[in-house]
């Protein structure tokens, strides 16, 4: 998570953060799929982000309610989003929580980030707007991730009736400005790709 998703969190929840125990976990995994300097973590492994346009707001969040231990620092710069979903996927099970699994996880998180969550668990064969468009800021959508084993292996999937949006919506007035998003994104990625043969042709 950024020091933007990390603040508007904050001060969404900041009642809820107050007058209960409940914290907000810092997760590497969450971190922005771009490789922009504004979506770098400046955090150091295991430490949380000043909040300071809570602050601004005459509101105040202690320190003790930003839990850091699943903070690990700046992503990889060619690390693939995808290994951090399947990752994220996994903690939501994880005995490491409590209850294991929890009834419900709040996520804050980036558009793209929720666009390429929706299109790895959804599949191609489900027609909905949360694979092809991003979610709009301060968009809400609960739904339900489901765990399940196939010969030993561990597979998760978003069922697609389960999906609500609650607040906001998917799509923005800004189509043209996606669309560049999006094939900068491709180029990015057919760059890592091409980057990536090279290197195990070199060690070949």
């Amino acid at each position: 998570m950024t020091v933007c998703t990390v603040e508007t969190t904050s001060i969404i929840f900041h009642d809820l953060l107050k007058t209960s125990e409940s914290k907000i976990f810092l997760v590497s995994e969450l971190q922005e799929i771009s490789r922009n300097m504004d979506a770098m973590s400046l955090c150091l492994p295991h430490e949380a982000p000043p909040i300071v346009r809570i602050s601004a707001r005459g509101k105040e969040l202690p320190a003790s309610k930003l839990d850091a231990t699943h903070n690990r620092g700046n992503k990889g710069i060619w690390q693939d989003p995808h290994q951090r979903i399947a990752s994220f996927a996994d903690l939501c099970f994880s005995s490491s929580l409590s209850p294991s699994p929890p009834d419900a996880i709040v996520v804050g998180g980036h558009s793209a980030w929720f666009k390429t969550f929706f299109s790895k668990y959804l599949g191609s064969s489900t027609q909905h707007a949360c694979t092809r468009q991003k979610l709009c800021n301060a968009g809400v959508v609960a739904f339900k991730l489901q765990r399940g084993e196939i010969g030993g292996r561990v597979l998760y999937r978003v069922r697609p009736e389960s999906i609500q949006v609650v607040h906001g919506h998917f799509g923005s007035k800004y189509k043209d400005e996606e669309e560049e998003e999006e094939k900068e994104k491709e180029k990015e990625e057919k760059e890592e790709e091409r980057k990536k043969q090279k290197g195990k042709r070199k060690a070949g």
